[in-house]
Order: structure tokens, then C-alpha cells, then sequence
């Protein structure tokens, strides 16, 4: 009887250089991985940071056309010709933090040729700045300005 023997072949174990290509791939891949989650944290650390600046410039806007909107209702005088400043802050309205500054001048418009005729009379226009200074980054301040132009009130004389 002959008998066959069948030898059966065991798994053969990878060589050490085989071994250390797919630890070598891993390893990348864990890096890439490393990259990836780094720049999606900064990318979201920096969304937020440019949400809450965009929030109090916001703030900051609206806080300066509220204080410009006061100024023009107590009518900025033009009868007198004198320029001034003031400044607060925010605080009654539940921000302290934010202070603002009301700039209130005279500007001439005239040209030369107004200013050499005798008969012509200097013109001027008011010009009204409200400034809002307001927290930053970083122990920073920024500031938001509004400005507008009133027109110079001539009064027309009477007979004529």
C-alpha cells in the first residue's frame, strides 16, 4: 500500500521587513490623521474668535447709531458756532465695556474765491462723530466711528 503523505504547509510568518512596511503605513496614516484633527481645531478655535469680534462690532454699531440718532434729536445746534466733545459710556444699556466719544466741529466749505470776496460770506457744514471704543482680542481695544454732515441753516432775510 502506498501511502501519500500530504505535508501541509504552515502559515508562513512575514519577514521583519514586511512587517515593518505596514507599522511604517500606520504610522503615516496616524500622522495624517494628527494633521488633520489639528487644523480642523484651529480652524474652529479661529471661526469662534472671528464670531465673537464680528458680535461686538456689531454691538458697536449699533450702540453708535443709537448715540448719533440722540444727537441729532437734541438738535446739534447750528445757531451756535462752537465745537465740542463729549464722552460716556454705555453702561445703562447693560454695556459697560463700551465707552464712546461725541466730536461734535465746524468745517468750512468755502473756497478761496468766497474767502477773497468781501460780498461772499464763509460757508460752513457741522460735522458730527460718535466713536465707539470697545474690547478686543487680546486685551486690545478697538473702535467703530460714525460720522455725518449737517447742512449749514442759513436764514433767509425778511423783505427781501
Amino acid at each position: 500500500m502506498t501511502s501519500s503523505t500530504v505535508k501541509k504547509k504552515s502559515p508562513r510568518k512575514g519577514n521583519s521587513s514586511d512587517s515593518g512596511i505596514v507599522l511604517l503605513d500606520v504610522l503615516f496614516a496616524v500622522l495624517i490623521l494628527g494633521i488633520a484633527a489639528i487644523y480642523f481645531v484651529q480652524s474652529r478655535s479661529n471661526a469662534i474668535a472671528d464670531a465673537g469680534a464680528t458680535a461686538r462690532l456689531r454691538i458697536a454699531r449699533m450702540l453708535a447709531g443709537q448715540k448719533m440718532e440722540e444727537v441729532l434729536v437734541e438738535e446739534v445746534s447750528q445757531e451756535e458756532n462752537t465745537a465740542f466733545t463729549l464722552d460716556g459710556n454705555f453702561e445703562e444699556e447693560g454695556y459697560k465695556s463700551f465707552e464712546y466719544e461725541i466730536d461734535v466741529e465746524d468745517v468750512s466749505i468755502s473756497t478761496e474765491d468766497d474767502l477773497e470776496d468781501p460780498d461772499r460770506r464763509e460757508w460752513f457744514v457741522r460735522r458730527v462723530t460718535v466713536t465707539v471704543t470697545y474690547p478686543g482680542e487680546m486685551n486690545t481695544q478697538e473702535t467703530f466711528s460714525l460720522t455725518t454732515i449737517l447742512p449749514e441753516i442759513v436764514e433767509e432775510e425778511e423783505g427781501g
